[in-house]
């Protein structure tokens, strides 16, 4: 069970809906997803100046955790700039301190981590030009040195050429492509260690890396492939940047041909064919790299904005499949949450986030879309807070629970949830029912002056193997935010679990069981929070008050919204 493709097919197997807010959803899609981080990514990428200017306006309600940036020096649009790296241009470090002090002038709380952005244009360094390659040597330290002064995350790394085709061997060089291959891995070691020089400890998340390839992979004769394939020198300078990468630095696969992806079937698959060592990228591994890419590489995706406002007929469209088309992104981008390691980023080109302007070749491009420049949120209205819920649906219902308590729509599905209401013949507050195994022999009752929210709560004394119980219908594959007030005494440990039911009163298999994660609030009292989304086969939640152990539990303040 070593290989990390094969652990994700078996944790993610039962993905099928992944949705969550008031869509349909599936369990496992609501795995907690706190350390994964959404980067956002664009033709309206700042400027360091730009970003000098508005740091604290961008950082305030960003559904983001990081953002891409443009270094440049000089002038705005001026020949020195991270976006044309590869040329043989001399930079000096002087040239961008000034840029160096935008970016440390930003405070960022939310946007903590960020990306330089370099890109392989204009293409104009030939492997094999010793001069060429001395000036973007010092270039890739410049950007290291840049990274580390100014507290980024990393290098966001574009190998697609939009100059000359670098990656593409010509046969006319009079060298074979053995040869230049040779020569490509050695300078994709020269790259990375110039920069790791820098900032050892960095992240490096490119567009793409072995994922391009995977076509090519799965030819009969993957290296003829490669010498007609256009980026068909790549797969040598990756594993060049294996070959130099210290153990302290970490590759991102970032995926871009998902922009089209739709649905769990696609992340999965790439997932399994970017990072399996028995899959087909593997066969452009170096065997000497296979256990530093297992280790060293992750899987991260591009979610492509535009193609859920193009219109039918585009080339890159995906629709609503019966709900809206901002349901279906959000119902991709929790997939792709779920599923990367660490990194989701998120592009987008016909409109703009941050109201950066756009250069003249952008805003012509713009002209006749739909987003026609404007501000993303007005283009797909509701967009910021799908993506709060895609990244941390957990938090994003906290959030929702509280504006709907302020605006007095807020619903409880749960009956007596102070537990102020009457009894039952045996003592237990209406509403909810008790189990214990047989060896445990604790007593459940109504405490009348002992509780969180009122003077009431539901008390459990020395039950040692047992819950109070709650049933409620539901819907399946609707989400549901669940939670409970709960307080322990002695030797017993309080929980609160959610469990599921069939139609004949079956319990489906423990595994499908949610322990709802807990917070202290005050010195005594926890709570106990967490969104469930009811499986397809589910017809009621039976939400478990559980006690473990001698002593006492106390619950109080049951909660069950549907969203």
């Amino acid at each position: 069970m070593r290989n990390r493709a094969f652990r994700m097919m078996l944790a993610l197997a039962s993905i099928a809906a992944a949705a969550v807010w008031p869509a349909r959803s599936s369990a496992a899609e609501l795995a907690p997803r706190t350390s994964k981080k959404l980067i956002e990514v664009g033709w309206d990428m700042p400027t360091t100046a730009y970003l000098r200017e508005n740091w604290e306006r961008i950082d305030q309600g960003t559904p983001f955790d990081g953002l891409a940036y443009e270094v440049t020096a000089g002038e705005p649009g001026g020949s020195l700039s991270t976006k044309r790296f590869w040329s043989p241009t001399p930079w000096q470090r002087e040239q961008f301190e000034p840029a160096l002090a935008d970016l440390r002038a930003c405070r960022f709380t939310t946007l903590r981590h960020n990306f330089l952005r370099v890109d392989s244009t204009p293409g104009t360094v030939d492997w094999f030009d010793e001069a060429g390659w001395g000036a973007l040597l010092n270039k890739a330290a410049i950007v290291g040195w840049l990274v580390r002064e100014s507290g980024s995350e990393g290098m966001m790394l574009d190998l697609e050429t939009y100059g000359a085709d670098v990656f593409r061997y010509d046969p006319s060089s009079g060298r074979s492509f053995d040869e230049v291959c040779e020569m490509a891995r050695r300078r994709g070691g020269q790259f990375i260690s110039a920069f790791a020089k820098e900032c050892p400890n960095a992240t490096v998340l490119a567009f793409w890396l072995m994922s391009m390839h995977v076509a090519t992979c799965e030819a009969p004769d993957p290296r003829s492939a490669l010498m007609t394939h256009r980026y068909g020198l790549q797969p040598a300078f990756i594993n060049g940047l294996l070959d130099a990468l210290p153990p302290t630095m970490t590759l991102v696969d970032g995926c871009e041909n998902a922009y089209d992806y739709d649905g769990a079937d696609d992340y999965l698959r790439a997932y399994v064919r970017v990072r399996q060592m028995g899959g087909p990228t593997a066969r452009l591994v170096a065997p000497e790299n296979r256990r530093k890419y297992e280790a060293q590489v992750q899987v991260s995706y591009g979610v492509y904005l535009d193609t859920y406002v193009n219109p039918v007929g585009s080339d890159w469209y995906i629709g609503g499949h019966g709900g809206t088309r901002v349901d279906r992104l959000r119902h991709n981008l929790s997939i792709a949450c779920q599923t990367a390691d660490e990194y989701v980023w998120v592009y987008g080109e016909q409109a703009r986030w941050w109201g950066m302007p756009y250069w003249e070749w952008a805003q012509n491009a713009v002209k006749d879309t739909v987003g026609k420049g404007r501000l993303w949120e007005e283009v797909l209205p509701g967009l910021t807070n799908a993506i709060l819920w895609a990244k941390d649906p957990t938090s994003a219902a906290r959030r929702a629970v509280e504006e709907r308590r302020r605006s007095g729509t807020l619903t409880n599905l749960a009956p007596n949830p102070g537990f102020e209401g009457g009894v039952n013949d045996d003592g237990i507050p209406e509403g909810y029912g008790a189990w214990q195994s047989a060896d445990s022999k604790g007593r459940f009752s109504a405490d009348r002056t002992t509780g969180m929210g009122g003077p009431s709560s539901y008390r459990l004394d020395n039950v040692t193997d047992g819950c109070g119980l709650l049933r409620i219908p539901v819907e399946p594959g609707r989400c549901y935010a669940v939670g409970a007030r709960m307080r322990s005494a002695g030797k017993d440990r309080a929980s609160v679990v959610v469990r599921w039911q069939t139609e004949r009163q079956r319990f489906l298999l423990e595994d499908r069981d949610v322990y709802l994660p807990t917070e202290p609030i005050g010195a005594e009292w926890e709570r106990a929070f967490g969104l469930v989304a009811a499986p397809a086969e589910a017809a009621d939640m039976i939400v478990l008050l559980q006690s473990e152990g001698e002593g006492t539990a106390w619950f109080d303040d049951v909660e069950v919204y549907a969203f």
